[in-house]
């Protein structure tokens, strides 16, 4: 069977240099508590395929808004479906691939800090796994396209300060779904209602 790492039509991604995660993220107390070193979008990932035995150093959220997929953390296989999401502790074997027919359109994000740990706990005891579901808000992939047009720019200070506070806001708003946008549901429920 083929796999591929990457080299999708249409991807992108963006791979920080650890230079600039050890000089202007970690030290920076407004994002050291949560900050990107990975990002991406990867659109019908046909042969997808990652496996890394022994884990990765940083936390790995993966959004499935398309087709399907499978993960594996440890020995626990997750199948993901649109919506589903799966976020992979920092230094846990696992590995992830597209499903052969119905490859997954995925968005991803690898970060790590000194709060990172609390978050994933956060996360796992409110869902008991390390997979969730949300539903679909154009909101939540505008964050994503924010933080990531801002890394595009560059590693300037405002923009990793920016792109890597928004970080803890992308992650709520899948740990925490149902308070997401809130005020946003809320108004769609008033207008139904009058």
């Amino acid at each position: 069977m083929l796999r591929k790492k990457e080299g999708f039509a249409g991807q992108r991604a963006i791979v920080l240099p650890r230079t600039i995660l050890a000089k202007y993220c970690n030290p920076n107390p407004l994002i050291a508590g949560a900050y990107i070193t990975d990002i991406g979008y990867y659109p019908k990932a046909k042969f997808h395929y990652r496996e890394r035995e022994h884990g990765s150093d940083q936390h790995i959220l993966i959004y499935c808004c398309e087709g399907k997929g499978t993960a594996q953390i440890k020995k626990e296989v997750y199948q993901l479906n649109p919506g589903d999401f799966i976020i992979i502790p920092q230094g846990a074997t696992h590995n992830y691939s597209a499903d052969e027919t119905t490859p997954w359109t995925i968005y991803w994000i690898h970060f790590k800090g000194n709060i990172t740990n609390s978050i994933l706990k956060t996360f796992q005891l409110k869902k008991n796994s390390c997979k969730g579901s949300v539903d679909y808000q154009d909101s939540r992939i505008r964050l994503f396209e924010d933080m990531y047009s801002n890394l595009e720019m560059g590693y300037s200070n405002d923009n990793l300060c920016y792109a890597n506070m928004c970080l803890q806001h992308y992650l709520t708003s899948f740990i925490f779904n149902d308070n997401y946008n809130l005020a946003d549901k809320k108004q769609s429920i008033d207008t139904i209602n009058a």
